[in-house]
């Protein structure tokens, strides 16, 4: 009987050995690769990196409404001690639209959020109406007798009369705002449930206008 031999195409032997010779994957070659590590980081830093950024954002805003307002009473400030008056508007008026415009619309300023008292000098500023103290608990109470400083028929502990004031009287602008905090980590640290107050005063004297009248 005769052997059968197979016969393999020519070129089999060095393809076999060129498979062999061929370097297999490996466990360690795959824990090394790297491939799509930024994409795994980003995923884990991205939300902090952005809050970070917002956060900054936010504490510059609120830095640079402190400024507008600031900027804002003085300028309003400047008006009224001149005792000029607006077509149309009354003095109180135009120095709430002064503020307000000073803001640039960020925040909604209003004649509740300004303050104007006119006092009769600068130390009644920091001082409450005289009264007599009956009972020694150093505070003022119901029915003690008090000096009725701005003559509107009840005790105050601020003596101001409200109004932009008179020639010659002294005049104390304050305004009083809130922004809301919208990075919730803030929230609680700048503000009080997420408003944060922004506030400015000054004091002048106003020009004595009536002369010579």
């Amino acid at each position: 009987m005769l052997a059968l031999r197979r016969i393999r195409p020519a070129g089999h032997a060095a393809l076999l050995r060129q498979a062999n010779n061929r370097p297999r994957p490996r466990a360690g070659a795959f824990l090394r690769d790297e491939g799509g590590a930024a994409l795994v980081e980003f995923a884990f830093a991205g939300p902090i990196l952005l809050t970070t950024l917002i956060g900054i954002v936010e504490v510059s805003m609120v830095i640079f409404l402190n400024l507008m307002v600031e900027s804002g009473v003085r300028e309003a400030a400047r008006f009224g001690l001149t005792g000029a008056e607006q077509e149309g508007m009354t003095r109180e008026e135009y120095i709430v639209q002064v503020i307000n415009d000073r803001t640039m619309g960020l925040l909604d300023i209003t004649d509740e959020n300004v303050e104007m008292l006119v006092y009769d000098s600068f130390e009644d500023i920091v001082e409450a109406e005289p009264y007599v103290d009956v009972n020694l608990n150093e505070q003022y109470d119901d029915g003690e007798p008090y000096t009725d400083t701005n003559g509107n028929g009840a005790y105050d502990a601020d003596p101001g009369v409200a109004g932009a004031g008179e020639s010659g009287e002294i005049v104390l602008y304050r305004v009083t705002a809130n922004w809301a905090i919208f990075t919730t980590y803030l929230a609680d640290l700048l503000g009080d449930n997420g408003l944060f107050t922004v506030s400015a005063s000054v004091v002048v004297r106003n020009e004595p206008w009536d002369i010579g009248t």
